[in-house]
């Protein structure tokens, strides 16, 4: 769904990291990614805690959204007129793999 929608997965973070430590409670955590359309059972957030956690049991969501590579950020020249945007890693815009 986060490629589909083309959705920034770390401004949704960033909304509930209010002090920008880039690390949200597993609560808030659970809550964002429902908010993206992701239902994920108690059992896989104590594995996300485990695998991202640090000691005070807060997510780092920036390993974690590394880790999914989910979206890459790319920013085009600005004589293209084109907007800097997040793309998907798989898709090939530039049409090298057809050449």
């Amino acid at each position: 769904m986060i490629n589909r929608e083309r959705l920034d997965a770390k401004s949704f973070f960033q909304d509930q990291d209010r002090h920008n430590h880039f690390k949200v409670s597993p609560k808030q955590f659970k809550q964002t990614i429902t908010l993206l359309g992701v239902e994920i059972s108690i059992a896989e957030l104590n594995s996300i805690v485990k695998v991202y956690g640090n000691k005070l049991g807060d997510i780092q969501y920036l390993p974690f959204l590394e880790d999914c590579k989910i979206l890459k950020y790319v920013i085009n020249e600005a004589y293209t007129g084109a907007k800097s945007t997040y793309q998907p890693f798989d898709v090939d815009f530039t049409g090298s793999k057809a050449v």
